[in-house]
């Protein structure tokens, strides 16, 4: 970090702004000769005010501790590069939400369909009252276990809620209200199939 660089821009832009050193000095609270150590190339601005300094200067932290503004093609190269960042988040955080709803999907509709094998079995075999139970218990831990997996989504999105990854997010959203509504029409499938087997119970 070429600290004599950085002390020569600091220089520029406040002679760009019309200040004296008193005057920078005033306006962020500190004294005049920390003002001309740093100009002078005797150390930067410190981790808890470079960030004021640079917004006083209209500059980012970036451009201060290189001592020099960015290009336009610069800025425009940082702006993709930050973009891809936050578009690589997305995708991160869409995976690991898909992800972990697939897991509470596949689990749900397994146990939904295994009561439902188990109690057309136990309904032929043993006793149809066990089989219209099992029916009723895979139904509701089915639906038990899709209301924790959007609980999870929620709770997965609010943490990674900031303005950026905001596109990514609603995309998410709408991923995983479309699983939702294939599970309510498989469940919907389901229960039809049960009251057609409980029918063929009473009537057996």
């Amino acid at each position: 970090m070429d600290t004599i660089k950085i002390g020569e821009f600091l220089k520029a832009l406040r002679k760009a702004k019309g200040y004296t050193q008193e005057e920078v000095a005033n306006q962020l609270v500190l004294s005049p000769k920390t003002i001309s150590r740093w100009e002078n190339g005797i150390g930067i601005p410190d981790i808890n005010i470079i960030s004021a300094v640079a917004d006083f200067y209209d500059v980012t932290v970036d451009e201060l501790l290189k001592g020099e503004r960015y290009t336009e093609k610069q800025l425009q190269l940082s702006e993709q590069t930050s973009k891809l960042k936050n578009d690589n988040k997305v995708k991160v955080i869409m995976n690991n939400v898909i992800h972990k709803y697939n897991i509470y999907f596949i689990s749900s509709l397994s146990i939904i369909g295994g009561t439902l094998l188990l109690a057309i079995i136990f309904g032929f075999t043993i006793n149809e009252v066990v089989a219209i139970f099992l029916m009723f218990l895979g139904v509701v831990i089915g639906g038990v276990i899709i209301i924790i997996a959007n609980s999870e989504v929620k709770r997965i999105l609010t943490d990674n809620n900031e303005e950026c990854l905001e596109e990514g997010i609603k995309k998410t959203n709408r991923e995983i209200r479309r699983r939702n509504v294939l599970f309510l029409d498989l469940l919907v499938v389901t229960i039809i199939i049960e009251l057609i087997t409980f029918n063929i119970f009473l009537i057996s």
